[in-house]
């Protein structure tokens, strides 16, 4: 089995998937995408906040709420 972990580093967020290939897509709490990721991508979010981070591959997706100081 796989492992995704999501990593956050001030206002960089960067998923890391141990090989697995992967979509993620990050909302505000508006429901507005911010920026999507797409294997070994990273993202700067440029605003403090809550975030939703949904991530997709091909054995299925998950959600994951992040605060972002």
């Amino acid at each position: 089995m796989n492992k995704i972990g999501i990593d956050l580093k001030g206002r960089t967020l960067q998923i890391n998937s141990d090989g697995l290939e992967y979509n993620a897509t990050v909302f505000n709490l508006a429901g507005l995408q911010v920026c999507t990721l797409k294997n070994d991508v990273a993202c700067t979010l440029t605003s403090a906040g809550v975030y939703m981070v949904r991530v997709m591959t091909a054995e299925g997706s998950f959600s994951k709420k992040i605060t972002v100081f």
